[in-house]
C-alpha cells in the first residue's frame, strides 16, 4: 500500500495558507480545510512502504551477532585508566580518552548496562564515534563492574547517580571541562534519565 500526502499553498499576503489538498482530503473523508502553519507540512510527502527482508529474522539469532560480531575501532586512541572518588569507600574506574587541549572540547560520559564494563563493544563503538566527532570520552565502570571489586564496598544499581553526578564534578572542577554528556545503554540509559530528573535545573556548570 503507498500513501501520498499531498499540500496545495495559497499565498495571503506574505503569510502562506496551507490547505488540504482535495484528493487527500476524499482519501480520509474529510472536506478540505486549513492545516497548522507547522514548517513540519510546508513540503508534499511521498511515501512509498519497500518490503524489508532481514538477513537473519530470529530475535535471538540478531542479539547474538551484535554481541559477538568482531569490531574494530581504529579511530579511537588507546584509553587513559582514572581512578574516581565518588564515596569515601568507594572508587570508580574510568577509561578516558582526551583530545589535546582537553578543557577546550566537550566530554561525555558513558554509562554500561547491566553485567556491562566499559570494555563492553557499545561503549567502545560510540567511543569511537564522539572521538571522531571532536568529544572526550569518559568510558565509566560502574562499581564492581569491569575487574573492580575491590574499590568499593557496596554494588551499582539504577538508582545511584550520585557516582556519575560525582565523575561529573570531578571533569568540571579538575579538568576544566565546559560542556558535559551522558549517554547510557539499558541500565545504564535508566541511571542517566534520573540523574537528569534529580538535577532538573540544578545541573553543575
Amino acid at each position: 500500500m503507498a500513501w501520498k500526502n499531498e499540500y496545495l499553498s495559497q499565498p495571503s499576503g506574505n503569510v502562506p495558507q496551507w490547505h488540504l489538498a482535495p484528493a487527500t482530503a476524499r482519501a480520509v473523508g474529510a472536506e478540505p480545510r486549513a492545516l497548522s502553519r507547522s514548517p513540519a507540512i510546508l513540503f508534499p510527502v511521498s511515501f512509498t512502504p519497500v518490503p524489508f527482508t532481514p538477513l537473519v529474522a530470529n530475535g535471538h539469532a540478531l542479539t547474538l551477532f551484535a554481541w559477538g560480531r568482531p569490531r574494530q575501532f581504529l579511530r579511537l586512541p588507546e584509553a587513559v585508566p582514572r581512578l574516581f572518588r565518588v564515596a569515601p569507600d568507594a572508587q570508580v574506574l574510568a577509561h578516558c580518552h582526551w583530545h589535546p587541549g582537553r578543557e577546550a572540547h566537550p566530554a561525555i560520559l558513558l554509562l554500561h548496562g547491566l553485567e556491562g564494563s566499559s570494555s563492553a563493544h557499545y561503549m567502545r563503538g560510540l567511543a569511537d564515534k564522539a572521538w571522531a566527532a571532536g568529544w572526550n570520552v569518559v568510558r565509566l565502570n560502574q562499581r564492581n563492574c569491569g575487574g573492580t571489586e575491590h574499590l568499593s564496598r557496596g554494588l551499582y544499581h539504577s538508582g545511584l547517580t550520585g557516582d556519575p553526578l560525582a565523575v561529573l564534578r570531578e571533569l568540571l572542577e579538575v579538568d576544566g571541562i565546559r560542556a558535559l554528556a551522558v549517554a547510557g545503554y539499558s541500565l545504564g540509559g535508566n541511571l542517566a534519565l534520573k540523574l537528569a530528573g534529580d538535577l532538573g535545573d540544578e545541573a553543575p556548570s
